[in-house]
């Protein structure tokens, strides 16, 4: 053992010197005592292997030396050799005392800024100058001032002390005007205004510009050709955009082959239509259909509605349509109307109602073992709140970003008698009881290097409520949920789902992946309660064609009763068309 820490010892001393040697000494050029003294405190590496490495730390060395009284102290020029970096500064007088006085005309703006922290008695110490003009000339050019000036007037020095007075020209006061658009994009400016923050007669701001590329690119069926302009006319500033219309209008679907069971070997085929259409009536709205039929004699039908600006503001308006057959037992229609607020590009918060009409297609099916009901018909109300907060690089396939869906609402579900059935069946049953739903999603991209990207999502539901019911549970499983398992196989009143995964771009849009889906779910039922833990992994494609994109994927799943098996395997083959 202590000869093993001997040579770890040695290994390390040794492995040291070999990385100083490889590093040069940093050695400032003067003959004044009081530079060289406090070199060692300014802020500069001493040592580094090359004089580009101590570039970053040029800027923070000269400060330090402004902030001693060297004012004008400055590096002119560095060399090196085969040991050693040198340093050549411009030294210049050192002043004991150094401040530059403020107009008392000016305090009540400079303290609007949140610069008099700067300040000592009203003067503005010399080390503090770059700092504070900085932090005031942002607060100018996003308060209406672009062209605003900052200069040092009547400097008075002498052998120890320097002084200056500042002089704050705001000059021109400009706002918002018009917007235009160059480019064979049709869209309505009643779109464009909202989604860019740009109102007339509103004040000017740098930063607000400089934000307009990320907005326009949020704005999936967009593509900027250049970069915006502005021309300022009097006291007027117009953008100018240079925007072309993108394809994103999407028409695909997908086959799957879904073994039936692992003894017989048979195979049965489901399928997916889905009509994706954006900015159709240049309002800037989505419309989207979707078409599923997960396994035989069932169905889904959904319809969205989307237009997020209405008057030139940054409100909105959605409509949502889902129709759910399942087999013969029972038929779902679900209408939802919201009022959504559009802000940052792409995040929004939507407060809706929620209607859902369940009807029993068999009567039978109120009839359960121990005479306990499994299915009801039912009307349920919901009134909720939706926050999605939405930070990508871009909108398909994005590289790095954030997305964040919350959701969350409350109701009264109220039990409809059906008429072919016992009325006793209804004797110990609540009509009318309250219902608390809270549903989630978040992805995350995480490039790693050059072409690979971590993706991390999670997605979850919580389903409260006294004597729930098999037909207004969650239904997961699938391509969009948990692949590997069969659509809509699985029915939970609660769920949690990570789905780690792998992408190698081969493309802008194109890229390989391997993923993992874990989970967690639960059915509460009066009469039964049920708990697992599924798990899949598969390998995807996703080839970004002429015509269109082209995916493939292969799951197994793994659940209760349901062990890992490539009999039983999930095959996904899609295309989508875009136009």
């Amino acid at each position: 053992m202590i000869y093993r820490i001997l040579f770890f010892v040695i290994g390390w001393v040794l492995g040291t010197e070999m990385l100083l040697s490889a590093q040069k000494t940093v050695v400032i050029l003067t003959s004044d005592s009081t530079i060289s003294a406090l070199f060692s405190q300014s802020g500069m590496k001493i040592r580094a292997k090359s004089s580009k490495k101590i570039v970053p730390y040029l800027s923070k060395m000269e400060h330090y030396y402004r902030q001693q009284g060297y004012l004008a102290f400055q590096v002119d020029t560095f060399f090196e050799d085969n040991t050693h970096i040198f340093l050549q500064p411009f030294v210049g007088q050192r002043y004991k005392s150094a401040f530059i006085s403020i107009s008392p005309e000016d305090i009540p703006l400079i303290e609007e800024a949140e610069c008099h922290r700067f300040l000592k008695h009203n003067a503005l110490p010399i080390e503090a100058y770059p700092a504070f003009t900085t932090q005031l000339m942002r607060y100018l050019e996003n308060h209406g001032y672009p062209f605003a000036e900052l200069q040092l007037d009547s400097v008075v020095f002498s052998a120890e002390n320097w002084y200056s007075r500042l002089k704050i020209s705001k000059n021109q006061y400009i706002t918002l005007d018009s917007i235009l658009i160059s480019g064979n994009l049709k869209i309505s400016k009643w779109v464009l205004y909202p989604h860019l923050s740009w109102r007339r007669g509103k004040i000017y701001s740098e930063e607000a510009l400089r934000q307009i590329s990320a907005r326009t690119a949020m704005l999936p069926f967009i593509t900027e050709i250049r970069s915006p302009g502005v021309e300022f006319v009097e006291n007027q500033a117009n953008l100018y955009l240079f925007l072309d219309k993108r394809k994103v209008n999407r028409f695909d679907g997908y086959i799957g082959i879904v073994p039936e069971n692992e003894q017989s070997g048979k195979v049965s085929v489901t399928g997916q239509l889905e009509l994706n259409l954006k900015n159709l009536f240049t309002l800037g709205e989505t419309i989207h259909l979707q078409w599923i039929s997960p396994e035989k004699f069932s169905q889904n039908l959904t319809i969205n509605l989307d237009f997020p600006y209405l008057f030139r503001t940054p409100i909105g308006v959605c409509f949502d349509f889902n129709l759910e057959k399942k087999d013969t037992t029972h038929l779902n229609l679900n209408f939802l109307a919201g009022l959504k607020y559009t802000f940052l590009g792409s995040s929004s918060l939507k407060a809706y109602y929620n209607y859902t009409s369940s009807t029993l297609l068999d009567a039978k099916k109120l009839h359960a073992a121990q005479n306990e009901i499994l299915y009801i018909d039912f009307r349920k109300s919901l009134y909720g709140l939706e926050l999605l907060l939405c930070r990508l690089d871009q909108l398909y396939v994005p590289r790095k970003g954030f997305e964040i869906r919350l959701n969350a609402s409350v109701g009264q579900r109220n039990i409809i008698k059906n008429p072919k059935a016992d009325a006793t069946l209804y004797n110990n049953l609540i009509m009318k009881s309250l219902r608390y739903q809270i549903e989630g999603e978040a992805a995350g991209y995480i490039p790693l290097h050059k072409r690979w990207i971590i993706v991390l999502k999670i997605n979850g539901a919580w389903l409260y409520g006294k004597q729930l019911v098999i037909n207004e549970l969650y239904k997961i499983g699938g391509m969009q949920t948990l692949q590997g398992f069969d659509e809509n196989s699985i029915f939970a009143s609660a769920y949690l789902i990570g789905i780690p995964e792998l992408r190698f771009l081969f493309t802008r849009n194109s890229y390989i992946h391997a993923f993992f889906n874990g989970g967690w779910f639960e059915r509460k039922l009066p009469s039964d309660y049920y708990r697992d833990y599924p798990y899949s992994f598969g390998i995807g494609l996703s080839f970004d064609a002429k015509f269109g994109i082209f995916s493939l994927s292969y799951a197994l799943g793994h659940a209760q009763n349901h062990p890992v098996s490539f009999k039983t395997g999930k095959i996904h083959f899609g295309i989508a068309v875009i136009f």
